[in-house]
């Protein structure tokens, strides 16, 4: 009855470099993690990631990520390109939106937020404001222009549909291969 209350350890985690087809390494995160059923192979942006049972075995993991590295090649390639320096406040001059750099002009304001403006994108912050509150402003800015984008689209898409959505949700995506 206790042991539901005490929280299991993390799993334990290392790196290790995988030699792809073409010959370039790739870091790849192992995880062992107790609750794991079967081998999964993830692409996200912080990397690959494997994840093994407790009871599997190096060389079966090995021969899983062997299998596989075609399509882990794929899925890096994929990936956007790291960007070459990150997000501060006052530094940043330009943000990306449908296709495009858009100037930021950054204001003081009572609380962080974000909206399109007449030329470019109006980022307000408090003085005291660091980079998360820009950065949670700029994702909350972000996920309102796809809301829009979606609404834009989708009359085009109803008439194919066999009955209108009643809600959709936006959320991360990071590619899959499980076994």
């Amino acid at each position: 009855m206790f042991l539901r209350l005490i929280r299991p350890a993390p799993p334990a985690t290392e790196i290790r470099p995988l030699a792809l087809a073409d010959g370039t390494e790739v870091p790849v995160r192992w995880v062992r993690d107790p609750r794991a059923r079967r081998l999964r192979l993830i692409v996200s942006d912080k990397g690959a990631r494997l994840t093994l049972p407790r009871a599997a075995s190096q060389k079966l993991a090995l021969a899983f990520l062997h299998e596989h590295r075609d399509w882990l090649a794929e899925q890096l390639a994929r990936q956007p390109a790291p960007a070459a320096a990150a997000f501060t406040r006052g530094s940043t001059e330009t943000l990306p939106l449908r296709g495009h750099e858009l100037p930021i002009e950054w204001r003081d304001g009572r609380y962080a937020r974000a909206e399109l403006g007449g030329h470019g994108v109006v980022l307000q912050l408090p003085e005291r404001a660091g980079d998360t509150q820009a950065r949670a402003a700029l994702r909350d800015f972000y996920l309102g222009q796809a809301r829009h984008d979606l609404g834009r689209w989708m009359p085009k898409y109803l008439p194919g549909l066999p009955r209108p959505p009643s809600s959709f949700k936006l959320r991360p995506l990071s590619s899959l291969w499980g076994h």
